[in-house]
């Protein structure tokens, strides 16, 4: 059977009380029998010493009590400070973590905004490129345009000679800038390097139409993600010049299919000990031995209790 601190606080309270009672009745005996001259001056003696025997005795009791009870309220401080001290040091680290949290946060958001920076940056590159490029091209047909007009006026090359002239160099002229203006108009709006041949509708995702409550069917495909985070299953992300999402069947021969099992595989193994794991090893140590010590100091109270009580009962009953 388990005894809890309170059973032998309680136990110990109640032989000090036995000890009143036969005290009590110590002195009732001498105090009739000197009244009544029945005891002989031994027996007085005898009675005394028993009196003071079980004065000693309460007196220790209560004394070891007292010791005991203040042990208990100090030690239970003590652990309700580590406790607290613990709990305080708890709260620090996960104020800690939750910075650190949110410091990660803004540099993967300054990350992604950069990414779009360049990606934007390398789009309107690429675009102003090409139309110098259209520039060009027209500057030079219009070059050999001007000589031959100038010839023409000078009456240096003849009129018949200069019209066809003319004529063959616009022709020319309309074909190549022609064929660069349709390549360009031909672009992809978001990355230059790609070509939009018709206005086709979009794929839309599948709707389960089981779920009563129903499912965004676009969730997920936001313009948050980036890079591998935009593609579908069974789509790997290729990077510049192309920069986007391809089917893993039509992949270049240098670009490796995206396997999301290797690259979540990789992650290291998270320590098992822990700041707080330790903190409750700590704590739960502690309270053992307090529980030992207590149990101890109490079981020895109550031994030294009951073995002074029968003394006194054997004493007394021998008168």
């Amino acid at each position: 059977m388990t005894y809890t601190i309170e059973d032998r606080s309680a136990e110990i309270v109640a032989d000090i009380q036995n000890l009143q009672s036969v005290e009590t009745d110590l002195f009732n005996n001498l105090e009739t029998g000197i009244a009544n001259k029945t005891l002989t001056a031994d027996q007085q003696n005898a009675l005394v010493e028993q009196i003071n025997k079980v004065s000693s005795m309460r007196e220790s009791l209560y004394q070891g009590l007292h010791t005991s009870q203040g042990y208990y309220r100090d030690t239970a401080s003590n652990v309700g400070g580590i406790l607290q001290n613990q709990i305080n040091a708890l709260d620090v680290v996960e104020n800690q973590m939750d910075a650190a949290k949110a410091r990660l946060k803004i540099i993967e958001e300054e990350k992604n905004n950069k990414l779009r920076l360049v990606e934007i940056n390398t789009y309107y590159g690429e675009k102003y490129e090409d139309h110098t490029s259209i520039m060009k091209t027209i500057i030079y047909f219009c070059i050999p345009i001007i000589i031959l007009a100038i010839l023409a006026n000078s009456n240096i090359l003849p009129h018949s000679l200069y019209v066809l002239l003319f004529v063959i160099i616009i022709v020319v002229a309309l074909v190549v800038v022609g064929r660069k203006i349709i390549d360009s108009l031909s672009r992809d709006n978001m990355n230059y390097q790609e070509y939009v041949w018709g206005n086709g509708p979009p794929v839309t995702p599948a709707i389960d139409t089981s779920n009563p409550f129903g499912i965004d069917p676009w969730t997920g495909q936001g313009l948050t993600c980036v890079a591998q985070e935009c593609c579908d299953t069974g789509f790997t992300y290729v990077p510049s010049p192309t920069n986007k999402c391809v089917a893993n069947a039509s992949l270049p021969a240098n670009i490796k299919p995206y396997n999301p099992t290797a690259s979540s595989g990789t992650t290291g193994t998270a320590s098992s000990t822990t700041p707080a794991s330790g903190f409750l090893d700590s704590l739960s140590s502690r309270a053992q031995s307090f529980t030992t010590t207590l149990s101890n100091a109490a079981s020895d109270s109550r031994y030294a209790a009951s073995t002074s009580v029968a003394s006194v009962y054997d004493s007394y009953a021998s008168l």
